[in-house]
């Protein structure tokens, strides 16, 4: 990957040597680094998945607003599965996903839902069936990425002197650390204070090489008072390393 995202080249490269057969991309919006990939490089890669035979899982869970740029669905509709959720976008309560075949593919994507799971409790099902249509949503799903934006607002106000990428319509933040601190004991230090981020290290493989940088996610469930005491405390750790990495 670069600052665009998945390189073609490099994918291309991947699918020769390991007899790949799909490609699984967030172009919206990368977990964890907040990355979209726009429409020039997006065609790049459909022009790569198609030399490789590739199939596309393009997954577009975090966005419910408008695409940064055309989706894969539209660049490839022969070759790419769309999925998305509305636990992200509406409510985590309500554990409810979809997904779209490419063209002529509906009944192989049936099969493998059907035989992936039982089923979901009818309660479940009638009451997304009535939430996707109520008059209500899309104000509720305003309402949601406005109290999203307030807490990255906060953030952003007390780490944002620091290496700090985020989107207010997202509800996670990543922070490159300054030169000193290693994700891990950036998580220990910050866990010894009650604050709990991911380190990068949960999203890498072994052997690739690490950024030293962490994942913080937003939850309503905490008060805004709490959130912000929280990223004062990180923001006191990042200003005051420990003596054994200060620089």
């Amino acid at each position: 990957m670069d600052e665009h995202g998945l390189i073609p080249e490099a994918l291309e490269a991947a699918a020769r040597g390991h007899d790949a057969q799909i490609v699984c991309t967030s172009p919206e919006a990368h977990n964890p680094t907040l990355l979209a990939t726009l429409e020039p490089r997006r065609r790049a890669l459909v022009a790569a998945a198609r030399r490789a035979d590739l199939q596309i899982l393009e997954d577009n869970c975090y966005v419910s607003g408008a695409h940064v740029a055309a989706s894969y669905r539209v660049l490839a509709p022969e070759r790419t599965w769309y999925v998305s959720s509305i636990s992200k976008s509406v409510s985590p309560s309500l554990r409810l996903g979809f997904g779209l075949a490419p063209e002529g593919q509906v009944g192989r994507l049936r099969r493998v839902a059907e035989q992936s799971f039982f089923g979901l409790a009818t309660p479940i099902s009638d009451l997304g069936a009535k939430l996707l249509v109520h008059p209500d949503l899309p104000g509720l799903e305003q309402k949601m990425l406005q109290r999203i934006g307030e807490y990255v607002q906060v953030a952003v106000n007390t780490l944002g002197v620091y290496n700090l990428a985020w989107r207010a319509d997202l509800p996670f933040m990543w922070l490159t650390l300054p030169q000193g601190w290693r994700a891990g004991a950036f998580c220990q230090a910050a866990e010894a204070r009650g604050v709990r981020v991911r380190s990068s290290e949960d999203f890498t493989l072994r052997s690739a090489r690490v950024p030293h940088a962490v994942r913080m996610a937003v939850n309503a469930g905490v008060s805004l008072a709490t959130f912000d005491s929280a990223m004062t405390r990180l923001r006191d750790l990042l200003d005051n390393p420990p003596e054994q990495i200060s620089v």
